[in-house]
């Protein structure tokens, strides 16, 4: 060994020379050169190696790394928001490659910055802007997260008027205005909700519908700040009302010999969804008319949107529709609402069915032989976002069958859901099929076609189209018991509940569907405690996770400070509860909102580690979504290790190797596979509290969050 006046240190190595400088320095090779920052190691190899930077002196080269992870793969924040990113070398086999350094950097400095250690704040902007944040190995090794700049981060909403009064099926209009953190007017979409759908629905738009007598507060939510308005629903005659109105049918899509029309769904009169009849007519509709041309359509729930598409009809023909809503029995027991307004369409220039004739041939049209479902496949890149099938039904002789009935179904309605009209929407990151099918004139089986359904996170690469190992939305289930299902190892345990506690499926509300998991925690003096709680078996020994879940807590939630720790939100172990890899998250009440925060085992036990999040639950009485990343450490000092939450779209807890370097290394069980949602709350309930869990979804490769 020898030393050079620059303190060089020289060793031999697989015909690489490395060297270490405590300057800056920009060497010249016969192979291309390498710009050197302060204390970065520079690796000289042959010419037919390249020189990789980030790399120390434990003789890497650059065939050594095969790509770089970075997690969260796509980030969101607020202006001055700041999210930590981690990135993590793997090699050829997927394994983490360990003694790699980054560089990063952001295409736009503008809308977020980085720091040298992966930190990203977004900047100062009022409206929304995108970029992407890149770490890097030298010029052959980049990992990308997309970063989304969602602008000045709400600060009040205000909903006029602040109170309103209708008669059911009567309409008003809402208006919201959102207003920054620094007095500016942000243009941006709302999330409308109601308190109670069966009294008062509301649109996208802030449009209120009444629907049966009652109260209900309407809530334009714009993330971090909220307006309301309170909704009275009168009856004039004080006796059960009529169905609601529909006042919004609209043409959705025109084809050859098809039109598709979409509206919001009402209640009946009795707070239940109303079912439709719907009719059409050429040029214009005359409904009493138009009785042969009727169809009808269940409803399924009140304020959500409903479509139906007619088809044979004729090309390029002008055709009015409209529809009335009804409850009971049609030609028996039904009661009507008012007709709804009307809609012109005009079909597609081109071939067509016919009008109803049924195309080609003679003789009697049908039974069904064949249906053609378009599209026949189609990728979703948000969440959120629908699209109607088109289908046809031909006979045996290949004539048009046009008054088949058709169904439509998923095989995973927690991916893709499609309602009895054909129209798909995107619920989370997946596949599924859709199946499509239609009879007519009495035959008792189906013809059907398939539609291959993908829902990816905005990307065609990557980890976003990864599909959950289970999901449940707890519909299978019947109310009054706990969960049983389970698929890929999965399987929800012991439904564990204290004396006047109650943990149990429910319809009182849901995210989506009729049902979700109610855990019910018993009102209790000063110093009682409450204890619900729903165990799980993970069905292998999982060292990362991502869970997600919906949740809805009620108006009176409030947790007693008496006593305000160990309020149990969720846990996870590997083999014994009480074993030392134990995770998980606590609420604390703090009299102005619980505290939510990760807890990790260190050497005197489990306690609360890194940041928190106040304030917590962020809204009563509406659903918010949950995601939860952890990842065990691989070894000593929190090597590699993460917990992470984000509440709806925000990242609100980042705790990376540095925030959990006292976390416990066990190394005989270095992974989790058991956990519980909710749990013991220490702090207890003076009045009886009900929270709702529903669309619960668990991973064990990245979603593509």
């Amino acid at each position: 060994m020898r030393r050079t006046s620059l303190h060089t240190h020289r060793r031999r190595h697989s015909h690489a020379t490395f060297h270490t400088f405590r300057s800056a320095l920009n060497p010249k090779k016969t192979c291309g050169s390498l710009a050197a920052t302060l204390a970065v190691l520079i690796v000289t190899a042959s010419c037919s190696d390249k020189s990789v930077t980030g790399l120390q002196s434990n003789g890497l080269t650059s065939s050594d790394i095969a790509s770089i992870q970075v997690s969260p793969s796509q980030i969101k924040g607020w202006a001055g928001d700041t999210v930590r990113l981690h990135a993590v070398a793997v090699d050829g086999s997927g394994n983490s490659v360990s003694g790699a350094t980054f560089s990063w950097s952001t295409d736009d400095k503008s809308t977020a910055t980085v720091s040298s250690d992966g930190l990203v704040t977004f900047q100062d902007l009022t409206d929304s802007a995108s970029t992407t944040i890149t770490a890097s190995i030298g010029s052959d090794h980049h990992g990308k997260s997309h970063a989304n700049n969602r602008g000045g981060k709400p600060a009040k909403v205000t909903v006029t008027p602040t109170s309103a009064s209708m008669g059911v099926g009567n309409t008003v209009n809402l208006k919201a205005t959102v207003i920054d953190q620094k007095g500016n007017q942000r243009h941006m979409s709302l999330n409308w909700s109601s308190s109670n759908n069966s009294v008062a629905s509301v649109t996208g738009d802030g449009m209120v519908t009444g629907q049966s007598t009652g109260t209900a507060t309407i809530t334009a939510d714009a993330g971090p700040a909220q307006g309301q308005a309170s909704v009275t629903v009168t009856s004039a005659s004080g006796s059960v009302s009529s169905p609601a109105a529909v006042g919004d049918l609209a043409a959705a899509a025109e084809g050859p010999d098809s039109v598709t029309v979409r509206w919001t769904q009402v209640g009946d009169g009795t707070g239940n969804p109303a079912d439709y009849t719907l009719r059409y007519g050429s040029p214009t509709i005359s409904w009493g008319s138009a009785y042969s041309t009727e169809v009808e359509v269940s409803g399924n729930r009140i304020g959500s949107s409903e479509s139906y598409t007619f088809h044979g009809l004729s090309s390029g023909t002008n055709y009015q529709f409209q529809l009335v809503s009804y409850r009971g029995t049609l030609n028996s027991s039904a009661t009507f609402g008012p007709l709804s307004n009307t809609v012109s369409a005009t079909t597609d220039a081109g071939s067509s069915g016919g009008g109803g004739s049924g195309g080609s041939g003679s003789g009697t049209v049908g039974p069904v032989a064949s249906v053609t479902a378009t599209p026949s496949s189609y990728t979703f890149t948000s969440i959120g976002a629908s699209v109607q099938i088109q289908a046809s039904a031909t006979d045996s002789a290949g004539r048009t069958v046009t008054n088949a009935a058709y169904t439509y179904s998923s095989t995973d309605a927690s991916v893709i859901a499609v309602t009895s009209a054909g129209v798909m929407t995107a619920k989370a990151v997946g596949s599924a099929m859709i199946i499509v099918s239609a009879v007519c004139c009495g035959q008792s089986n189906p013809a059907a076609d398939t539609i291959t359904g993908t829902v990816t996170n905005g990307s065609t690469s990557g980890s976003g189209s990864t599909q959950a190992m289970y999901a449940d939305d707890f519909e299978s289930y019947g109310t009054d018991s706990g969960p049983s299902g389970g698929a890929n190892g999965f399987s929800w345990g012991q439904s564990n509940h204290g004396s006047g506690d109650a943990l149990a499926v429910s319809t009182d509300v849901a995210h989506s569907g009729s049902k979700s998991l109610k855990f019910t925690f018993a009102a209790g003096g000063s110093g009682d405690d409450a204890w619900s709680e729903q165990r799980f078996n993970v069905g292998e020994n999982a060292n990362e996770l991502w869970m997600e879940w919906w949740m809805h807590y009620p108006s009176n939630y409030a947790h007693r400070n008496d006593s305000p720790s160990n309020n149990k939100f969720f846990r996870l172990w590997g083999n014994d509860y009480n074993s030392s890899n134990k995770v998980g998250a606590s609420t604390w009440a703090s009299g102005g909102g619980d505290r939510l925060e990760f807890d990790r085992n260190v050497s005197g036990g489990i306690g609360p580690v890194g940041q928190s999040f106040s304030g917590f639950p962020p809204a009563l009485n509406q659903w918010f979504r949950v995601r939860v990343h952890v990842r065990y450490p691989s070894g000593g000092g929190g090597q590699n290790a993460a917990l992470q939450m984000w509440i709806g779209d925000n990242l609100v807890i980042d705790n990376g190797p540095s925030q959990l370097s006292d976390m416990v290394y066990n190394s005989s069980a270095p992974y989790w596979n058991a956990g519980y949602l909710l749990g013991w709350s220490n702090s207890g309930f003076d009045q009886t509290t009900n929270i709702y869990i529903d669309d619960f979804k668990i991973w064990d490769s990245n979603p593509g969050w």
